[in-house]
């Protein structure tokens, strides 16, 4: 007689084994998420600052992303061709063409320079309350030349206080990503 499945030996032997490897995996893949998610918030920010210098030059116009550091979130806007944002002017006339909610991204994604000891500029130097966006009017602009009007950094943080540093850190406008290993920024 041929008896074709599987013992209860043998099923709780995979089950045992299943048990085993997840308690071995589920605390390193908790720990692992948080940075995971902060990677992605600031590749979607570098991506985003790319566009917005892209439709810069492709509409001969101004583009910005407009930083609410206390809200939480940034905005892409399109100032409209050959209209520039001055600081502290508002966006309302201007098009908003999306908006990030960082929160969105989970593990307590937020702007801030985690346990970064120096700032991510050539100048180094500590960091000061309010240093999380140091771009004048918190907005970062890009010409129709695709040139950064200012230049500056955005420093994002998560709830592992891990960070990153998106930034236009001249004025011909190639963004820059950096994240903090903990000695220093790479």
């Amino acid at each position: 007689m041929n008896n074709a499945g599987f013992t209860i030996a043998e099923l709780l032997t995979v089950i045992g084994i299943i048990t085993i490897v997840s308690v071995i995996s589920i605390p390193s893949f908790i720990s692992w998420l948080p940075n995971y998610r902060l990677k992605s918030a600031a590749l979607d920010l570098f991506s985003n600052f790319q566009a917005a210098r892209m439709r810069a030059i492709q509409t001969r116009g101004e583009y910005a992303i407009m930083f609410n550091v206390s809200a939480g979130n940034y905005q892409l806007v399109s100032s409209g061709a050959n209209k520039t944002l001055e600081p502290g002017e508002s966006a309302s006339d201007d098009i908003i063409e999306k908006t990030v909610l960082l929160s969105n991204y989970g593990s307590g994604i937020r702007y801030g320079h985690g346990s970064a000891q120096e700032k991510a500029t050539r100048s180094k130097g500590s960091f000061s309350s309010g240093d999380e966006v140091s771009y004048l009017g918190d907005m970062a602009e890009f010409n129709s030349r695709g040139m950064a009007d200012r230049m500056g950094y955005v420093y994002l943080e998560n709830s592992s206080k891990s960070t990153f540093a998106v930034s236009t850190p001249t004025m011909a406008g190639v963004v820059h990503i950096k994240r903090w290993n903990g000695r220093e920024w790479r």
